[in-house]
């Protein structure tokens, strides 16, 4: 097969076939090599000066070529390149970009999904494809705007920007940086170029290996002034996790629980109000698709189009057994440890749950820009349209068994793994398990964002080289709605229970008592077997859980770029100003309950603000010490409220006298934030660098509850109701420091300078306070990250180990019973090594080495002592195939199995 190389590069076949714990892949590029891995965004290149493309062969290559970019950009940013992380066992963005530093990610499900920088939650952190919003509606019940990574392939990125200071041209909505996907473009790479690849990826908490699939191909026409790249991509990952999880927080025990004479001494003490054991497994295939055009038919004017499209559908089945221990039901017995947390208790008549799921969602984000330029000499004009979309619909069907009996839990064997305790529970009398609930909810949620854009840069000559200005007007609006349909209940688990899924629930942890099977019912074929159907719950919508909030927003700004020489350095950088006006409204219900009756009545809002955001960057490059950056930065940043916290969508109850709704009056987060960093570029492709960094932001978001007076329809008198709303809390700031080194030790001896070594850590701290005047931390937080990388480059030989740490960080500050939730800090290692033969084929073998379980635990502060809640299997991906024992046991005949689930344990 004859190929065009591209950027210079010899075209090449690969092989690659990763095996380990987690991963085994198999990769073939059997249409030549892959486009050049350096491209410029489609805004532009980082610096004010155009680059060219740039040849990228092998992990030490593209090293350079991200510290070269590094070391033009005007401003703080980091960069990896598609080689970098097209190289690491990751399974996706956002792993790969946690490499970087003051980067950390939080996963779902085990997968990582969304990036925090420098300790700031991913909420506040903005997501472009091609300088594009990136919309992906990660929940329907409660959309989040913090883009979700994991639904894009990481083949069809060539580049990725971490931006941490910010230049008035760039688009405002992230107080904690900007994180940049780049695809290649079809002019950057010469001639023709194709790519095929296939692997086969393998996971050890399954034994299942899923395929992935990628294509692209560019090429150019019509005399080279028309370039056309496709890339598509397809993923199919079996999912699996096996959770113990208190889900409702630490309470202290109330005297109304605690009069019995064996809990007296119970009282006061931390309990958990309710546990539950559950697993989830499933499939999720993901698509990608990416159309990339350029036209310039004269040197002076380009056009501009990339289209793409991600779609994921997530079908998962989840199995729950829960006790609640909190209904104001009296403790019969327990203990409590010496750190004052009750780690044994029997309650009298307590609830006791069972409750299967079928869940099925479709996911889509859509992407569109069209850019025309035009430049000369002195001025460069172009415009811009974008238009993105996200969307989510899913299916939620649910049943459930609840009663109502003495219950319990034991944390003293192994706190991590509570055992539930039920006493006189007959398990393989299936009948007495009534379906007291069935339903499938229908959700659906929409995000989209039309953007019209125009700049001007007018060239200048001497110390001022450049001027730019423009606008942007954004038109970005979200809604929702759901609705249950409810089906027949007169059923027991004895006409609905199927073989239990799994034969290794948690993998063996847990103490001999700890519960590993349970009565199932799959959902999904209950409810097509008795109903309701997706059109029942299509038709199930309940208009006054519908919202829509809408986002105006007019951006202008001016910019200037410098660079001359000083008596002791040479000096460049930016400065300017963006001023951004929002306006915002909101449409939606008042959903009253009076006297048992249910009424609503529509209710809108509005709001606006408007904010100024100067910033500068300078880079000093003293004449005293070759290689030397002195970076320094300062400005000013924004993000806007999500949109579920000002959804005007309120709950009214006369009965109760309570009121739930969101507040249209918030104001934006906003910022200020001061950079000073140094960068050492020494001999070929050594880097060592030291940031200092601090933020203070205003406007933090919390939940308030407080009395106010308020007027029901049809009264003349007010009364007073207890409202529950949010509100913006105090100050916050966050400091910390980055170091990075690296480092190819070409200085060793051969075949020894094949070695080479990357090292970053990152340390940060935080604090805000809350509208009570306490001092919290700062949620996604973590005081500790560090990354090392160990590479060996030789002969076509190629080895790779690596680390990545994060220390424990706070999730949410106002989790379940408004306690504060924390994710335990935990380390990945990955390993590769290959060879590539001179015909081009390379064989790869890379394992992932991954914590077993991670925890998730709410407590009071991050050094306190109670009390863990969450244990999560290693791997998202995962289906166990269980054994006919396992399955005659759920199904009732082979009963006897079943562990010792009805123990009474006593104190």
């Amino acid at each position: 097969m004859n190929t065009t190389p591209v950027c210079g590069r010899r075209s090449r076949a690969h092989l690659k076939i990763t095996a380990s714990t987690s991963t085994l892949a198999l990769f073939a590029a059997i249409l030549g090599a892959s486009g050049a891995h350096a491209q410029a965004a489609a805004d532009g290149p980082i610096s004010t000066t155009e680059v060219d493309a740039i040849e990228v062969v092998g992990f030490r290559q593209s090293l350079n070529q991200s510290s070269a970019d590094k070391r033009r950009a005007d401003q703080v940013v980091d960069v990896i390149t598609a080689e970098e992380f097209g190289k690491f066992p990751d399974q996706n963005i956002a792993e790969a970009i946690q490499r970087i530093p003051g980067i950390s990610m939080e996963r779902t499900d085990g997968e990582g999904d969304r990036i925090t920088i420098r300790g700031l939650e991913p909420d506040l952190t903005r997501v472009e494809i091609n300088g594009r919003s990136t919309l992906v509606m990660g929940n329907v019940e409660s959309p989040v705007m913090g883009s979700s990574l994991a639904i894009f392939g990481s083949d069809q990125f060539s580049k990725i920007e971490v931006v941490k200071t910010a230049q008035a041209k760039d688009n405002e909505g992230g107080v904690g940086g900007i994180v940049r996907l780049i695809t290649a473009k079809p002019f950057d790479i010469d001639g023709f170029a194709a790519r095929f690849s296939a692997q086969g990826r393998y996971n050890a908490y399954s034994g299942e290996t899923d395929p992935v699939i990628s294509i692209m191909a560019s090429n150019r026409f019509l005399n080279d002034t028309l370039g056309l790249l496709v890339a598509a991509s397809y993923d199919d990952r079996t999912r699996r996790s096996d959770q113990t999880r208190s889900i409702d927080g630490w309470l202290p025990a109330p005297t109304s629980q605690t009069g019995r004479p064996a809990a007296l001494s119970l009282r006061g003490q931390t309990y958990a109000t309710q546990f539950d054991q559950q697993f989830r497994f499933g499939s999720l295939p993901r698509t990608n698709l990416d159309l990339t055009a350029q036209y310039r038919p004269i040197t002076a004017f380009e056009l501009y189009l990339n289209a793409n499209y991600a779609h994921e559908q997530r079908q998962e089945s989840i199995s729950r057994v829960a006790i609640n221990t909190a209904r104001n039901r009296p403790f019969i017995e327990g203990h409590a440890n010496e750190a004052g947390t009750i780690d044994y208790v029997l309650v009298d008549q307590g609830q006791f749950t069972f409750q299967n799921r079928g869940l099925n969602r479709e996911t889509d984000s859509y992407g569109l820009t069209i850019k025309p330029k035009w430049e000369n000499d002195n001025w460069i004009v172009s415009g811009r349209l974008d238009y993105s979309l996200g969307q989510q619909i899913g299916y939620d069907r649910r049943i459930r068994s609840r009663m109502n009996r003495n219950i319990g839990y034991d944390l003293r064997s192994d706190p991590k793994s509570p055992v539930l305790i039920v006493p006189g529970l007959d398990l393989t009398n299936l009948s007495a398990f009534k379906i007291d609930k069935n339903l499938n909810e229908y959700g659906k949620a929409r995000s989209s964002e039309f953007a019209y854009q125009g700049d001007v840069t007018r060239k200048l000559n001497g110390f001022f080289t450049e001027v730019r200005a423009g606008f942007k007007i954004r038109d970005n609006r979200v809604s929702a709605a759901q609705g249950p349909a409810e089906g027949p209940t007169n059923f027991t688990f004895a006409d609905a229970v199927s073989p239990f899924p799994l034969n290794d629930f948690f993998k063996g942890h847990g103490s001999a008592d700890f519960l590993r099977i349970w009565p199932y019912v799959d959902a999904q074929s209950f409810v097509d077997k008795y109903g309701p159907n997706e059109a029942d719950a299509r038709a199930a919508i309940d208009p006054a859980l519908a919202y829509e909030v809408r986002y105006d927003v007019i951006a202008a700004y001016a910019q200037t770029s410098f660079e001359g020489q000083m008596p002791w350095a040479d000096v460049r950088g930016n400065a300017g100003v963006r001023v951004v006006q929002t306006d915002h409204s909101g449409s939606g219900w008042e959903n009253f309950l009076i006297n048992g009756k249910k009424s609503v009545r529509a209710v809108e809002s509005s709001n606006s603000f408007s904010n100024v955001l100067p910033n500068i960057n300078v880079a000093f490059e003293p004449t005293a010490v070759d290689g030397l950056i002195v970076r320094l930065g300062a400005g000013r940043v924004m993000t806007h409220p999500r949109f579920t916290q000002i959804n005007p969508t309120a709950t009214i109850s006369e009965d109760d006298l309570t009121l739930v709704r969101g507040n249209p009056d918030l104001k934006p987060f906003e910022a200020n934030y001061y950079d000073a960093g140094l960068e050492y570029y020494f001999g070929n492709g050594n880097l060592v660098s030291v940031a200092f960094f601090h933020k203070d932001i205003d406007n933090f978001v919390e939940p308030v509850s407080y009395v106010e007076a308020y007027l029901f329809p049809g009264a003349t008198t007010p009364e007073d109701v207890r409202t529950t709303t949010y509100s913006n809390g105090g100050e916050g700031k966050v400091s910390g420091v980055e170091f990075s080194l690296q480092m190819p030790f070409t200085f060793l001896p051969a075949p020894l300078d094949g070695f080479g070594g990357i090292f970053n850590y990152t340390r940060l701290d935080s604090s805000r306070a809350l509208a009570t005047g306490q001092d919290v931390e700062i949620p996604g937080n973590s005081p500790h990250t560090a990354n090392a990388t160990l590479y060996y480059e030789k002969g076509g030989f190629s080895a790779r180990v690596a680390y990545n740490y994060r220390d424990t960080f706070l999730k949410e500050q106002f989790g379940p019973a408004n306690n504060p939730v924390y994710v335990e800090g935990q380390g990945r290692i990955d390993l590769s090594a290959g060879y590539r033969l001179e015909n081009g084929l390379s064989l790869t073998a890379t394992v992932a080495i991954s914590p077993k379980r991670t925890a998730t635990n709410t407590r009071a502060s991050r050094t306190g002592s109670c009390c863990t809640n969450s244990r999560t299997g290693r791997s998202p991906s995962a289906s166990a195939t269980p054994s006919d024992a396992v399955n005659a046991a759920a199904a009732g005949p082979a009963a006897a199995a079943l562990p010792p689930y009805s123990r009474h344990r006593a104190a």
